[in-house]
């Protein structure tokens, strides 16, 4: 529930995007006086439905054997690696991310992005490992999943999240995530098999 003076209030519907008035306000204030605007692309509001669908569609990986770089480059502090992936029926294309710190073997995280044509990427769900707190999730593994509601009310897509005890490593999130977002062309070995519902 979002506290305070409602930022839902601000947003107004422009076509099939939303657009936060206030901060577009500023953007031209800055623009007017020769500053740096710090525009940002706004969202689509994608209905619960567009969600999943994107979720349910078959997609297949096209570098599963990418490999991990470590982040940054002068003194890393994760790993991580990228894969790209394409609707089978659709042109519709993803990024699936797997993220591991060098320092915290219980901080990791694993994603999905929508990459529409021209327009911004949206995370529809990212796989958590117990490092951090999360509202009232303590320290447990858990699943943040893009919904209409949070895109409407200007918060993050994915800022929603569930407990889960579908895994607790990184290769663990990998497979559930595998397996939620049909991806084909790709494996990981799940941290057990019920967390894989038929």
């Amino acid at each position: 529930m979002w506290l305070g003076s409602s930022r839902h209030d601000r947003l107004v519907p422009c076509g099939i995007y939303w657009l936060d008035w206030s901060r577009q306000a500023r953007a031209n204030e800055a623009e007017s006086s020769g500053a740096p605007s710090g525009r940002r692309m706004s969202t689509r509001l994608y209905t619960d439905q567009e969600l999943a669908d994107l979720k349910s569609m078959r997609k297949r990986v096209a570098n599963p054997g990418a490999r991990w770089s470590e982040k940054p480059r002068k003194r890393p502090v994760h790993r991580q690696r990228n894969f790209q992936a394409s609707a089978l029926d659709e042109g519709h294309r993803f990024s699936v991310y797997q993220r591991h710190s060098l320092i915290d073997d219980s901080d990791f995280s694993c994603g999905i992005l929508y990459l529409p044509l021209g327009g911004p990427s949206l995370t529809l769900a990212r796989y958590n490992g117990p490092s951090h707190a999360h509202g009232d999730i303590a320290f447990r593994p858990h699943i943040h999943l893009s919904s209409e509601w949070a895109i409407a009310a200007g918060r993050k897509p994915e800022s929603e999240a569930a407990e889960t005890d579908r895994f607790n490593t990184p290769d663990g999130a990998l497979a559930c995530l595998i397996h939620d977002f049909n991806l084909l062309g790709i494996t990981a070995k799940p941290d057990n098999q019920r967390s894989l519902p038929l």
